[in-house]
């Protein structure tokens, strides 16, 4: 067995072409480079805007606990019983039932 543990090359990301007057960036990562044309500032801060307003929609829906579904006419609703795990609560044509399952089917205990 050896006490030699294996050594991983490091990542270091490299952007070139910021703050110097360029027309391109050139972003390193690795042995893999991507150059692009550099965004046109007011498109960039457009983008960043739209991205912020994106983000307090999302934010907004997904703070937002549970999770919303359409009850269908004839179509039971199953959910854990909250006071015994063991149990399940159907509702089913305006009727809730407890009760488990038993070889794939729902019976019924009350």
């Amino acid at each position: 067995m050896s006490d030699i543990e294996p050594r991983f090359p490091r990542a270091t990301v490299r952007i070139d072409g910021i703050g110097r007057g360029s027309d391109r960036r050139i972003v390193s990562f690795g042995r893999v480079e991507v150059r692009a044309d550099a965004a046109d500032p007011q498109v960039f801060e457009q983008n960043v805007r739209e991205g912020q307003e994106a983000l307090k929609r999302a934010v907004q829906r997904l703070s937002v606990a549970g999770v919303r579904f359409q009850k269908r006419r004839g179509v039971a609703s199953y959910r854990a019983d909250p006071k015994n795990p063991d149990r399940v609560i159907r509702e089913l044509l305006g009727k809730t039932e407890i009760g488990v399952f038993e070889n794939g089917e729902f019976k019924a205990i009350r």
